[in-house]
């Protein structure tokens, strides 16, 4: 499992170096899949893409099927999940974490390298240019496939950490967050997670709070936070810049133009909808697979019992969830399915 999660989080910097030859890096950017070999499957995680697929040919337009089959294989092994243990390997790759902080702050203060800006310009990246060096800020992302990876790994060792009782290490871990000032979202998620993991006990009750506290969180930054969107103008930090927020606006407004109680319950069966892109992962689920699909597919990331690693970890996935269609991406799933299902391990403080 060891080689798996590095191979995951620094193979993205790996390929980097090769854009130059784009039929070479075409070639080797499907290597990470190899992470997801494993002998054995599991049986729910079978029965359930078998009924979601049902499910998407009935309600969604069967185009998408393509984007879900990355996740489809993360749920089939994670048997191989439920063997890595979350302490022991976070603990043998502390010094490579250390490297990936110690890049990140590099770029954070002098910028991306000129092969990563040649990188973005060449369009071989999904993340684009424009995106990482949004209003010229340097959006550090270290050797990760982008800024929420780069930003959901410190919150996995955030945990680790608060296992060991470093607290020096969680205070330098949500310093350097917000000195990098990456993914808003996520870092809205994290903050939740922590004082959540602190403050409450880790039930379904007390999980179901969380999320209506989260949604309405997110109500506040799409449609109250632009009411003083001048206030914050000469404050010059990306966590206070309205930004990309806009665009969701614009998102939720279209959604809800062709929202019907039949689109409600299934999906896009009318193709009412073509955006397969949302930055929200509940209005991706509802717009394509109606309210009873959507519920099926985040029910089988929930455990029968949470204890307080899932209970941190599902607080971040369904809190950030507001703000990403979080599910397709390979690299930020592959890390939160070693999170969530990893067996925590002996703590050695």
């Amino acid at each position: 499992m060891i080689f798996r999660l590095l191979l995951i989080n620094l193979f993205s910097f790996f390929k980097r170096l090769f854009y130059k030859f784009p039929v070479f890096y075409n070639i080797i950017r499907t290597l990470p899949v190899v992470a997801a070999i494993n002998p054995v499957i599991s049986k729910n995680a079978l029965i359930f893409v078998f009924c979601f697929s049902i499910i998407i040919l009935i309600t969604g337009d069967s185009e998408i099927y393509r984007n879900y089959i990355l996740i489809f294989i993360l749920f089939l092994i994670i048997p191989m999940f439920r063997r890595a243990n979350f302490v022991k390997i976070l603990k043998f790759i502390f010094p490579v974490f250390i490297i990936m902080l110690l890049y990140g702050l590099y770029q954070r203060i002098f910028g991306l390298t000129d092969f990563e800006i040649n990188w973005l310009k060449s369009g071989l990246s999904v993340l684009g240019h424009e995106g990482a060096l949004l209003a010229n800020y340097k959006r550090p992302f270290s050797t990760f496939a982008g800024v929420p990876e780069f930003t959901f790994f410190i919150s996995i060792y955030i945990y680790y950490f608060w296992l060991r009782g470093k607290k020096f290490w969680i205070i330098t871990c949500f310093i350097l967050v917000f000195l990098f000032a990456s993914s808003r979202g996520l870092i809205l998620s994290m903050i939740l997670a922590f004082l959540s993991l602190n403050c409450t006990k880790p039930n379904y009750r007390n999980l179901f709070r969380i999320l209506i506290l989260s949604f309405v969180i997110y109500l506040v930054l799409i449609y109250i936070f632009p009411l003083f969107r001048d206030f914050f103008k000469s404050i010059e930090s990306r966590l206070l810049n309205y930004g990309t927020f806009l665009g969701r606006v614009t998102i939720l407004n279209e959604y809800w133009e062709g929202f019907t109680i039949k689109s409600l319950f299934l999906g896009n069966i009318d193709n009412n909808y073509s955006r397969f892109v949302w930055d929200n992962l509940y209005i991706n689920l509802l717009s394509n697979f109606g309210i009873i699909g959507g519920i099926f597919f985040l029910s089988f990331l929930l455990p029968k019992r949470l204890d307080k690693k899932s209970y941190y970890f599902m607080i971040i996935f369904l809190s950030y969830a507001f703000y990403a269609d979080i599910i397709y991406s390979f690299y930020f799933m592959f890390n939160f399915m070693f999170a969530r299902y990893s067996k925590t391990g002996i703590i050695d403080r």
